[in-house]
């Protein structure tokens, strides 16, 4: 299902008055830790609304399911909460952090096993391995896959209507540039149309100039020897 694909979903809900944060996380992060923390620290900060007592914090719970080995230990699952250090006791109960750990997820799971089939659910990457946990007919997990199925069935159509929409777009900003680019030829072909006529113009000015030049000088060349007598 993860299919190598960078992606991180979050999900918020509540469960028998428990807030719970989902989230799947594929991109190895060096920060994981920190950031569950902080994120653990905000989902508690915002859950008391002006005017209700501390005793009214619900129960946070955070769930993390990697796609990348974040802790040393071989267990899949990995639970914390605040303890004292001595005693190992907890000191409240209102918080937590759940980690699943996908790739020490051992092989395969039970029908009997829900936890383990929806961490495998996770982890499908084909429809081979979609199949397996269909055909052990476990009603839950069949809806889920079935769900699954119409949403990325959703997802591919969402996708080729994106796809022709670009193409529409594409195709109109092509004709809207080829129309640009021919009234642009036409605009230039008029300009040294009249450029053309203008120095045609300029040159005739120029030679009527001169012929009247040369009348000028050749009446001057005659007056001159009179101006002399």
């Amino acid at each position: 299902m993860l299919g190598g694909k960078k992606c991180t979903l979050d999900i918020d809900m509540v469960v028998d008055g428990k807030q719970l944060n989902i989230e799947v996380q594929v991109n190895p992060e060096e920060d994981y830790r920190e950031r569950s923390i902080y994120y653990l620290a905000r989902k508690t900060s915002l859950a008391l609304s002006a005017g209700m007592k501390y005793r009214e914090l619900p129960h946070i719970i955070m769930i993390s399911i990697l796609d990348f080995t974040l802790f040393d230990c071989e267990e899949f699952h990995s639970e914390y909460r605040m303890l004292d250090m001595k005693h190992h006791t907890p000191l409240t109960d209102k918080q937590a952090l759940h980690f699943y750990e996908l790739p020490k997820l051992p092989e395969p799971a039970g029908d009997d096993d829900l936890l383990h089939l929806w961490l495998d659910l996770f982890k499908m990457e084909t429809e081979e391995d979609l199949q397996r946990i269909k055909d052990m007919e476990v009603p839950i997990m069949s809806q889920a896959i079935l769900a699954y199925q119409h949403v990325s069935t959703s997802r591919e159509l969402d996708e080729i209507n994106r796809m022709l929409e670009k193409a529409e777009r594409d195709e109109a900003s092509r004709m809207y540039y080829a129309e640009k680019r021919a009234a642009e030829k036409a605009a230039e072909r008029e300009r040294a149309k009249w450029e053309r006529r203008v120095a045609e113009m300029e040159a005739k000015i120029v030679a009527m100039g001169a012929a009247h030049a040369a009348e000028i000088a050749g009446l001057r060349a005659q007056l001159a020897p009179r101006s002399g007598a």
